[in-house]
């Protein structure tokens, strides 16, 4: 999980339109791996984050783009 992956989670998590299960969904990957490398995962989960670190929405929506158009670097798990 990469630092664009875990911005963009961070960015959807306090918004309870979405669950943990479809941000994993929707970044690939699993919803343990939120959990692993987000370790304020259920503070942001429950809005007890200070409003100065509440996302602004273009700039999530940014990084989904972003990390929706990068290529996957499947060559450390699938070695040629």
């Amino acid at each position: 999980m990469n630092a664009d992956l875990i911005a963009a989670a961070r960015d959807l998590l306090p918004n309870p339109a979405h669950s943990i299960t479809s941000i994993a969904k929707l970044l690939g990957v699993s919803p343990g791996t939120l959990y692993n490398h987000i370790p304020d995962l259920r503070e942001l989960r429950s809005g007890q984050l200070a409003a100065d670190k509440e996302p602004d929405t273009a700039q999530s929506l940014d990084r989904m783009d972003a990390v929706a158009t990068t290529p996957l670097d499947t060559g450390s798990v699938f070695p040629e």
